[in-house]
């Protein structure tokens, strides 16, 4: 056993961490000194000027560089194949298509010269050019649409890891003003990888096109034509390139408020039952009428400005059909061509206008992407924003805090921290499960309000502390601190419940049990899961598990917390109680919810067991099976609880009365003899 605790040292560096009073880093004592001020956050790491922040430029184009490598990783990746294929069938259909328009002035010569097997010939080529570009169109949006399928699925799982990583999900609801999320996640990232995948080809081959056509036209017309062509050009993107601007910036924000007007009929189906209760429909019906209004609002700003996006891309697109032509009169009625006959001439003009349109086609073609772009560029800083926030929430001193997985994992390794009751001789029985010295708890953000000020405790195996105090005081901010979820303001913990966070954060990616486990008043149910799911949560039900499961004993319990009837709910669709599937969230009561939670926490067997008001919605009578099961059950059991009732004292030892002045608290041993 010593020989594994030092091990643990050498991952930990020190017995006791300090977090400073800048409330920034959770640093080993010895380094906490010599460490800069990163008191800046989560979101302190962004030095980009919010006026900027949304805005075609170069912070835009570097963003954008960051997400091509991650999703074309190198030459060899799936991606980089599916978009080198993709750019070839462009390059094949543009030559195709250049030979597809030379097919008319073919046709004015053969018919003009009345030379019927010239006219076959070109019958003939014409036929299998349309059959090639057919064939070449259709593959190539089969491959756009398998490149979009690869995007989406690269960005969101990475977005995924990101997100549920290191509690980053929660980091940016309490810590970050990043809105909407689960939108950005789902819509933004599809709408973005579907217009990049249909725009990608024509912005990159574009400019390749240009340069021939223009050789063409410089070849046949001189100057003028190509001349007259990048005049137009260039005034077009300086005027778009403004109004794409404006664009961008009003869907970025019509999106927030898509995401907004969403929450707010989401929460109404979430919390259905308690707004039944308040018969609140005509307030709701105000709400979101005005967040509809708000929505609409913004969606009027949007087409406002598309309205002058697209109307100058449309006289952009009809102006240069008429540029075409003016350029080829000029060589025309100067009498450069008079030497041709009239057959010639017809021909040389079909194959000229061809050109010169077609190269008026690709400058107008990318003008007219403006309005596409001005989508892509809105949701893709959206993404774009909240894969840096997830970057910084890691980067930041509260990533430390959790602990990196190394060292999480190498305390995981370690036998001695997995509670297999081999009695007094288990070393890490012995030694304090909760103690810290001079703790400082705070809400999150701005501010110097602290909660609870200097507060020094310390839990042994087997010790049941209960907290009270009028509400507000921080009793729960005091189980968010200690189960790691808020930062404290100064303090330290000891080493054996920096390894319990550590082995905590481990279980969680190889599947083993628990050694801290906190129950909330709410419980959380994961969706679509079954009965048997639910309870071993957050594990994963594989197949290994299911089989070393004790399902008498859990039916045992189950029958002890009065939810045997569970088990016959799931209404004949499966053979076996426990894999009933329903939104357990809404189908079950309050008071089944916190029981059914309770077997979870029975299954897990912690060594920590922090509990927030978890037997609020129960009677004397249900409060008291639950509390004398999870006693007889864990014996040596670190028991924390939060809550108001009287009847609570009966089952801790210890009580740590708050109130609501931060530096006044009483903690007292509570006398049993009373409660026998």
């Amino acid at each position: 056993h010593s020989g594994r605790l030092v091990g643990f040292k050498e991952v930990f560096g020190m017995s006791y961490f300090h977090v400073s009073s800048r409330g920034s880093s959770v640093l080993p004592v010895s380094e906490a000194g010599a460490q800069s001020d990163v008191s800046a956050g989560v979101d302190g790491a962004s030095v980009v000027d919010p006026a900027a922040k949304f805005q075609f430029n170069i912070h835009f184009g570097k963003r954008v560089f960051q997400l091509f490598r991650v999703v074309f990783p190198n030459v060899c990746s799936k991606n980089t194949a599916l978009f080198a294929f993709l750019l070839l069938l462009s390059v094949l259909e543009q030559i195709t298509a250049y030979n597809v328009g030379m097919i008319s002035s073919q046709y004015y010569k053969a018919l003009g010269d009345t030379d019927v097997p010239l006219f076959w010939r070109v019958t003939l080529t014409a036929s299998a050019l349309i059959v090639g570009i057919v064939a070449i169109k259709s593959t190539k949006n089969f491959v756009s649409n398998l490149l979009y399928l690869n995007l989406r699925r690269q960005i969101t799982d990475n977005l995924h890891l990101a997100y549920l990583h290191k509690k980053a999900f929660y980091m940016l609801h309490i810590y970050t003003e990043i809105d909407n999320p689960d939108q950005r996640i789902a819509q933004d990232v599809e709408r973005m990888c579907r217009a990049f995948s249909g725009m990608i080809d024509t912005l990159l081959v574009s400019p390749f096109i240009i340069a021939y056509y223009t050789y063409e036209c410089v070849r046949i017309t001189g100057w003028l034509g190509p001349g007259v062509s990048l005049a137009f050009f260039v005034l077009a993107t300086v005027a778009n390139r403004y109004l794409l601007q404006l664009v961008s910036r009003a869907v970025v924000r019509q999106e927030a408020g898509e995401g907004d007007f969403r929450h707010r009929h989401s929460q109404i189906r979430i919390s259905a039952e308690s707004a039944a209760f308040h018969d609140c429909e005509q307030v709701e019906l105000e709400q979101c009428s005005a967040s509809l209004e708000s929505l609409l609002s913004l969606q009027r700003r949007v087409v406002l400005r598309q309205y002058a996006l697209t109307a100058f891309v449309n006289f952009c697109d009809y102006a240069a059909s008429i540029g075409s032509y003016l350029s080829l009169a000029v060589p025309i009625f100067a009498g450069v061509y008079d030497s041709l006959s009239r057959t010639d001439l017809a021909s040389l003009i079909s194959r000229t206008l061809f050109v010169m349109i077609y190269l008026f086609h690709q400058f107008t073609k990318l003008i007219d992407l403006a309005i596409e772009a001005g989508d892509i560029i809105g949701t893709s800083h959206r993404v774009l924003e909240l894969s840096e926030a997830l970057q910084n929430c890691h980067r930041s001193c509260y990533s430390d805090w959790c602990f990196d997985s190394a060292a999480a994992n190498a305390a995981a390794s370690c036998d001695t921290l997995v509670v297999d009751r081999v009695g007094d001789a288990d070393m890490s029985l012995m030694r304090p499960v909760l103690e810290f010295r001079g703790l400082c708890v705070k809400p999150p953000g701005p501010g110097d309000r602290l909660l609870i000020k200097g507060l020094s405790l310390s839990l042994n195996p087997g010790d049941s502390l209960l907290i009270t105090g009028p509400s507000g005081c921080g009793k729960t901010a005091l189980l968010r601190t200690v189960s790691g979820l808020w930062r404290p303001a100064t303090g330290s913990y000891s080493e054996e419940r920096q390894i319990l966070m550590a082995v905590k954060g481990a279980a969680g990616r190889s599947n083993e049990p628990l050694q801290v486990l906190f129950a909330p008043q709410r419980p959380y149910f994961t969706a679509g899961g079954t009965l048997l799911q639910q309870v071993v949560f957050p594990r994963r039900l594989t197949a290994q598990l299911r089989a070393s499961l004790d399902f008498s004993w859990l039916e045992s319990r189950l029958a002890l917390l009065h939810l045997s009837e569970l088990l016959d709910r799931g209404g004949g669709c499966s053979s076996s109680g426990w894999d009933s599937v329903m939104d357990w969230s809404v189908s079950l009561s309050p008071g089944e919810q916190q029981r059914l939670v309770t077997l979870r926490c029975l299954f897990h067997r912690p060594r920590l067991l922090l509990l927030d008001e978890a037997t609020s919605a129960l009677d004397s009578d249900l409060e008291a099976v639950v509390y004398e099961l999870l006693l007889k059950d864990l014996p040596e059991l670190c028991l924390v609880s939060v809550g108001h009732r009287s009847s609570l004292r009966r089952y801790h030892q210890r009580e740590l009365a708050l109130t609501v002045d931060p530096e006044v608290y009483h903690i007292k041993d509570i006398d049993q003899q009373s409660y026998m």
